[in-house]
């Protein structure tokens, strides 16, 4: 498949999308030995030559998670969770959920931000 990639001044190139399974994508990200994320942005970045914007409210497993404080989620835009060194390497928040039932912390996050979700448990 393939489309226009619009660029700086108001140029325009030919792309070709990169499918996921069994394909181009899945070669790239082995051949640079980086998470599908990075792979993402290295396409992006250094194969079609599209400068990447930095924002700080996307994140990685590759970055520590700690540093994200639970005022700043409603403005995230993407969160992660990975294991680091055999430590779990997530946000630190306070919820109804303990890390033992959410390890990811997604359901506290969830209900953080959506608390009249029919199964989030009232904060206490």
């Amino acid at each position: 498949m393939a489309a226009q990639g619009y660029m700086v001044g108001n140029q325009s190139k030919n792309t070709k999308f990169f499918g996921k399974s069994g394909s181009n994508f899945e070669r790239t990200s082995a051949k640079i030995r980086l998470p599908d994320d990075c792979t993402v942005g290295f396409i992006v970045e250094k194969m079609l030559g599209i400068p990447m914007v930095h924002c700080p409210f996307f994140h990685s497993h590759l970055e520590n998670l700690l540093l994200i404080s639970q005022r700043s989620l409603p403005q995230q835009v993407t969160l992660s969770y990975g294991m680091f060194e055999n430590k779990m390497n997530s946000i630190e928040v306070k919820g109804s959920f303990s890390k033992e039932e959410d390890p990811s912390r997604f359901r506290t996050v969830h209900c953080i931000l959506y608390p009249s979700t029919s199964w989030c448990p009232p904060f206490t």
